[in-house]
């Protein structure tokens, strides 16, 4: 895992974690503070004939840095880190986490509950402040939102950049919207 600099240039790295396979950037310590979290998967083989492909992914570590400085981070939740996508729900700038049927706080604590299977989570309807998440439940898909949300003002700075747009576009082809999430700036 590695972070670099506007010119290119090494900011901090984690090479001996070796390849990750599931992570984020959320906006998750005090003071708006930037949470990497990655994890290493390895692919096994499948004993009880749970997985059609005949292997079984297993999670072998997750590293959580201090994404500005390289820092080891301490970072829990009430459900797996790998499991779980930031975003923005209500818009005050730091970041919440969907995933399981619920969306949580920065402490953990459930702040609400969906039904579904967890398709997408970004700003996907303009008229509605903060983040929303966009889940697919028997073919319907269903948009949540919080409807007391309200956009400060690194929420308003977030959304005067480009790129959050479209790295958001790039889940469009379903290849990184679960896998790969970039939620602040």
């Amino acid at each position: 895992m590695n972070v670099f600099n506007a010119d290119g240039s090494l900011k901090w790295g984690a090479e001996d974690t070796g390849h990750m396979h599931t992570g984020w950037v959320a906006t998750a310590l005090d003071g708006f503070g930037k949470l990497a979290m990655a994890e290493h998967h390895e692919w096994r083989p499948n004993t009880d004939g749970a997985s059609d492909s005949g292997m079984t992914m297993q999670t072998l570590e997750h590293y959580l840095f201090n994404a500005v400085t390289g820092e080891a981070a301490r970072f829990s939740l009430p459900a797996p880190l790998g499991e779980v996508a930031p975003a923005d729900i209500d818009g005050d700038g730091y970041s919440e986490f969907i995933g399981g049927g619920k969306i949580f706080d920065r402490f953990g604590n459930t702040l609400a509950e969906y039904t579904g299977y967890r398709v997408r989570s970004g700003r996907i309807l303009e008229e509605y402040a903060g983040e929303q998440l966009m889940t697919n439940e028997n073919g319907k898909i269903y948009i949540w939102a919080d409807l007391d949300a309200r956009d400060g003002e690194i929420m308003k700075k977030r959304l005067s950049y480009r790129f959050p747009l479209l790295l958001q576009k790039l889940t469009a082809s379903g290849y990184n919207s679960n896998n790969a999430l970039a939620s602040c700036l």
